[in-house]
């Protein structure tokens, strides 16, 4: 079975579908006095959306739960919703969930391949996978018959750990043990069981702080550039008809994510206004988690296809159109190269 039909047993696939018209108001009468015309101004599309996500959101969701508060109250009709297991890819497909999140590409790559009238149309945060090692094994290529910590053959992580190899230290060889549970993974590093592995962010940032200087702390997305990055998605029917919902919920993410490039000070208010208070929320900022330009402009899409032997390819799986009306609207931010 090959790497990207397992996710698809395992996984969710995020979608967007929306079902408003966009129209142009009529422009202004001009009194016999008036000098100048009034411009037209396009009319809101008010349908009522939904955006859904497979598990309750966390600290990397907020730029996306500012984007929506704002929307609303500009009066655009956007609800939340959270569905267990595969409901968010059928709310998706069944026009039922009109936005959607996933964890990234695999699987919907493959449901695309399958025929689902899905796109990517955003990144929400970068790959939020760090590769912790000792200090004294910085270099990776001095991790030959040193354990290194999986959390599975064919996992997600793996494949990264791998790709990050064939970058820096192609050709090593480690023996490997498995540990699949990010947590569990720290305890054995903390307890020298291990000497490397792939942890989430929050667990690498808690193993950092216990022992400072101790490890070395190398976040996936950017050692990676783009692998695995989180996706949002739109399915085709909205995408033809209705993107101006889309593009304003663009515009609105990006807005959040270069407020708090401009302003890292109200980090910890928004976090807690939305509900999404971490201890790991500065690491968003510093280490530039979140794509102020939208992430569609890296090869991301083509590692990750290849990372994981996908199908597909960045014409089949992304319309980017509601990205570049985005940015065109509010020009590109030097505050991420992305």
């Amino acid at each position: 079975m090959s790497i990207w039909s397992k996710f698809v047993r395992a996984g969710v696939v995020g979608g967007v579908v929306f079902s408003a018209c966009t129209s142009a108001a009529t422009p202004a009468p001009t009194s016999p006095s008036a000098t100048q015309t009034s411009a037209p101004t396009a009319q809101l599309d008010t349908t009522p959306v939904t955006v859904g996500w497979n598990s309750p959101p966390d600290i990397g969701y907020l730029p996306l739960l500012m984007a929506i508060d704002s929307m609303n109250a500009k009066g655009y009709k956007v609800a939340t919703v959270t569905l267990a297991g595969d409901l968010t890819s059928q709310g998706l497909i069944q026009n039922s969930v009109q936005i959607a999140n996933i964890g990234g590409l695999p699987v919907g790559a493959a449901a695309i391949a399958k025929g689902a009238p899905i796109k990517v149309i955003a990144t929400r945060v970068s790959n939020e996978a760090v590769w912790v090692s000792l200090t004294e094994y910085s270099n990776c290529a001095t991790l030959t018959g040193k354990t290194v910590g999986l959390f599975a053959e064919v996992s997600s992580f793996t494949s990264q750990m791998n790709a990050y190899f064939d970058l820096n230290c192609k050709g090593v060889k480690p023996n490997y043990l498995t540990i699949p549970d990010s947590a569990l993974r720290a305890q054995s590093m903390a307890a020298g069981g291990i000497v490397a592995t792939v942890l989430g962010l929050a667990d690498a940032v808690a193993l950092d702080a216990k022992s400072p200087g101790k490890y070395k702390l190398v976040p996936m997305g950017t050692a990676l550039g783009g692998v695995s990055d989180g996706i949002l998605w739109s399915n085709d029917a909205t995408l033809a008809s209705h993107p101006s919902i889309i593009t304003a919920l663009i515009t609105e993410q990006l807005l959040a994510i270069r407020s708090f490039y401009k302003d890292p000070s109200q980090l910890t208010a928004m976090a807690a206004k939305f509900n999404v208070t971490s201890p790991v929320a500065n690491q968003y900022v510093e280490k530039k988690l979140w794509y102020a330009n939208g992430g569609l402009g890296s090869d991301g899409i083509e590692k990750t296809l290849a990372l994981f032997s996908l199908p597909g390819t960045r014409q089949t799986i992304v319309n980017a159109g509601p990205m570049n009306e985005a940015l065109k609207a509010i020009g590109k931010s030097d505050a991420t190269q992305y």
